[in-house]
């Protein structure tokens, strides 16, 4: 209540995209699937996000660390000029789609290949296993100075299935840089969910080596929201798990299971005043060499750790 956020990523929502993938005249149908995907995947890496407009994105972008564009199409001119100015300051894009090497050669730094077309799945390689991951997808030959970060699989066997086609490409520019997976990479997470596939994407972030302010030790199913409000820094760790089976007819939580051992760590120079916790007992910190390392032994459903 009357607080303010304080997230370090955003995911872009862009009214352009959506109304041209619609089914008019209420109904979402798939337009909304890559932007619940970026935030299910962001959330359940324990990232603190954002959901913004183009009008709010090109008020507020430089108060974020990442950006995130989840096979959004339509970009205005204005936007891909924010975007590419972001990460000149040291921003950090993340993007998605196979749509990207055609409609924006410049932003991503890539062209498509002309064999690399595919509508076919693919397989990502993802800490020594394989993720599959629909199409469509656009292999892709990177400008000079661009690097590949990855390639497709054709099956799941890493040392057997490898294959040149670059689906992933890391474009430097400034202090910061724009990466871009060259397919449905988040509408493939909306619609399986898959351990391996957020696995993938948190690995993808993580390689940005961006410095978060707040980060959490916890299981997937315990999502961090950051907010702040006179002086204060809140952090809100919600129990989204379920201690059952849930399906389309049998959508009531009546088992939940909480979450235990949870470590909240927060980059701070100095130590602070005081630490109070809503919501659970034990709560224990330390602080040294710039980080607050806060234990919470017991998450039931959400709890608060207050930071002055």
């Amino acid at each position: 209540f009357r607080t303010r956020t304080a997230s370090q990523a955003a995911i872009l929502h862009l009214a352009s995209h959506y109304y041209a993938h619609n089914q008019p005249l209420f109904n979402y149908g798939s337009a909304v699937q890559p932007v619940e995907g970026a935030l299910h995947a962001l959330l359940e890496n324990h990232i603190s996000t954002d959901l913004l407009t183009e009008e709010a994105a090109r008020q507020r972008m430089n108060s974020y660390r990442l950006i995130v564009v989840p096979e959004q199409t339509r970009l205005s001119s204005e936007l891909v000029t924010a975007l590419s100015d972001y990460a000149q300051n040291g921003g950090h894009v993340l993007l998605s789609g196979a749509h990207l090497a055609v409609e924006q050669p410049a932003l991503v730094g890539a062209i498509p290949r002309a064999d690399g077309w595919s509508d076919q799945a693919i397989y990502l390689p993802t800490r020594g296993q394989a993720t599959p991951a629909f199409g469509p997808w656009q292999a892709v030959q990177p400008s000079a100075g661009v690097e590949a970060w990855g390639y497709a699989l054709a099956e799941q066997e890493i040392d057997k299935d490898a294959t040149d086609r670059i689906v992933v490409t890391c474009r430097r520019v400034g202090a910061g840089s724009i990466v871009a997976v060259h397919g449905p990479l988040f509408a493939n997470y909306f619609l399986g969910h898959y351990p391996l596939l957020r696995r993938f994407i948190g690995d993808l972030i993580a390689r940005l080596a961006i410095p978060w302010q707040v980060t959490v030790t916890a299981p997937p199913r315990l999502e961090l929201i950051v907010r702040q409000k006179a002086g204060r820094l809140l952090v809100n760790l919600v129990n989204r798990g379920a201690g059952e089976a849930l399906a389309p007819n049998r959508v009531i939580v009546e088992d939940l299971p909480p979450v235990e051992d949870v470590i909240v760590r927060v980059r701070r120079e100095r130590p602070p005043t005081a630490v109070t916790a809503i919501g659970t007992e034990g709560v224990t910190w330390t602080h040294g060499d710039g980080m607050l390392t806060v234990n919470v032994p017991r998450v039931a459903i959400h709890a608060v750790i207050g930071i002055e």
